[in-house]
């Protein structure tokens, strides 16, 4: 598939989540940039939801994150990023407590004490490595066949690419103001082999023509990311979005506003997405119910279970790829995404959209924040 929030709103936070397009390189390309961005981060958001108590956690965290394989790899250094441990905020008993996932299997020392010496904390195990799901896989999972075509939920995907899902209509103002969709970057940016102005198909091929029929428009601009094997440039990523310039409006009507499915009437009719919210807004929504329609799985609903991710690991066409500031969608009965549902919008019962889908376990969905993608790809939600 093509499968967090920020918990605060400083600039401090944002100060290294600058991301830049092709061709370009991330202000975090360097090892000891990325890890001072991690650091603080983490201690900002700690201390934001949780006081003296979370930047104590914070500091013990600093000392685990050096332990773990580097976010960011160079000549000599650089280890598989396997059997990492992440974390971010949760919400336990009523408060905001420290959400930690870790693949391994043995208690790491600093771990057992943080779980010892505070209430606060909230150590799940995930079962395997995070991973998007293999985007070459995509094409061998069925379209969802209730959804029409170009909606948000819809198949979508570059002309040379695998099938994501359209995720939400958006207006980018700059130089000129434009209609635009937008998906996950790497869906559409195809992990950075994509150009600007090259074709893009809704419904994505295989599940539509690969013909003039299908354009939807042409790819204007997208985050750049790096994945993790790279020794020459790795760092953190954080957002995942990708933006399509419309043009073939003589062939279906532009909407006036964004539009989601309905959860309160089973998804059987569309429903205006009021606003987009991020940090504590979204961070007050923990434990509460979030849905998505995708263009593999449909209408779902999960839980929000964990904002501010940090150092996530995510396997996106069988390379690693270290995120940060995710937000985590918990499954009920089943899985909240499949390949490629990747772009998918993520919003709550009321109307507000937070998020994209850009990776998934049978646990968790992991989501970028869409407040800080519609900042980077420079666009506004249409309304």
């Amino acid at each position: 598939m093509l499968q967090a929030a920020i918990a605060t709103n400083s600039e401090d936070v944002y100060r290294y989540t600058i991301a830049t397009w092709l061709p370009g390189t991330n202000p975090m390309a360097d090892y000891k940039d990325a890890n001072n961005y991690l650091v603080r981060s983490t201690f900002d958001i700690l201390t934001t939801y949780m006081g003296d108590e979370g930047a104590e956690i914070a500091r013990r965290l600093e000392r685990l994150n050096a332990e773990l394989p580097p976010v960011v790899g160079g000549p000599g250094r650089l280890r598989p990023a396997e059997k990492t441990i992440s974390w971010g905020i949760t919400r336990r008993k009523g408060k905001f407590a420290v959400a930690i996932l870790t693949e391994r299997k043995e208690v790491n020392p600093i771990l057992e004490q943080i779980e010892k010496d505070f209430g606060r904390t909230a150590i799940r195990r995930v079962m395997a490595q995070a991973h998007s799901f293999d985007p070459s896989s995509a094409a061998d999972e069925p379209k969802h066949d209730s959804l029409p075509d170009r909606m948000p939920g819809a198949s979508i995907g570059h002309v040379h690419g695998y099938p994501g899902t359209l995720g939400c209509f958006v207006r980018s103002h700059e130089p000129d103001p434009w209609v635009g969709a937008i998906s996950a970057s790497h869906v559409l940016g195809r992990n950075g082999k994509s150009t600007a102005g090259e074709t893009i198909l809704s419904p994505g091929h295989p599940d539509g023509p690969k013909s003039s029929d299908a354009k939807i428009g042409t790819l204007e601009r997208f985050i750049y990311l790096t994945h993790f094997e790279d020794p020459s440039d790795n760092y953190l990523c954080c957002q995942d979005v990708a933006i399509v310039k419309l043009s073939e409006v003589d062939k279906y009507e532009i909407p006036e506003v964004t539009w989601a499915w309905c959860p309160k009437e089973d998804f059987k009719r569309l429903f205006p997405i009021k606003k987009v919210i991020g940090g504590r807004e979204v961070a007050e929504r923990l434990g509460q119910p979030v849905y998505k329609v995708g263009r593999t799985t449909g209408p779902t609903r999960g839980i929000l279970d964990i904002v501010g991710l940090q150092r996530q690991p995510i396997r996106i066409d069988k390379r690693h790829y270290i995120y940060s500031n995710l937000l985590a969608v918990r499954c009920e009965n089943e899985p909240f995404s499949k390949s490629g549902d990747s772009g998918a919008l993520v919003y709550t019962e009321d109307g507000c959209a937070i998020g994209m889908v850009i990776a998934g376990t049978d646990q968790f969905t992991f989501v970028s924040p869409l407040d800080a993608c519609l900042r980077d790809i420079k666009a506004t939600l249409l309304q």
